[in-house]
């Protein structure tokens, strides 16, 4: 009689992984330092959303002191050019992850 259908469906012959032993790792390298460099610029946009709050509560409490109204918009100019760059940062990785064949 044979085989039944469903074990022919489970080999894959363009698979390198399963036949021959050879198994490519340069794709799961790729994906995982994509992966890697997302949660890094991931997590160096909530430290800058951390010092946008800072500088919105010491802009708030300055009183009245030019010099602490100067430094909180400082850190907040700096704050927003910095997430600016880590979206951009983030869409580009993105992007580049989509493209590449990973």
């Amino acid at each position: 009689m044979g085989m039944p259908l469903c074990v022919f469906a489970q080999y894959n012959p363009t698979d390198n992984g399963g036949v021959d032993g050879v198994y490519d790792v340069a794709p799961h390298v790729m994906r995982f330092g994509v992966q890697a460099f997302q949660f890094i610029i991931g997590a160096w946009a909530v430290y800058l959303l951390l010092f946008f709050v800072l500088a919105t509560i010491l802009y708030f409490t300055s009183g009245g002191d030019e010099d602490r109204m100067d430094t909180a918009m400082v850190w907040w100019k700096k704050s927003v050019v910095g997430l600016i760059v880590a979206l951009v940062a983030f869409l580009i990785v993105d992007v580049l992850g989509d493209v590449l064949p990973i």
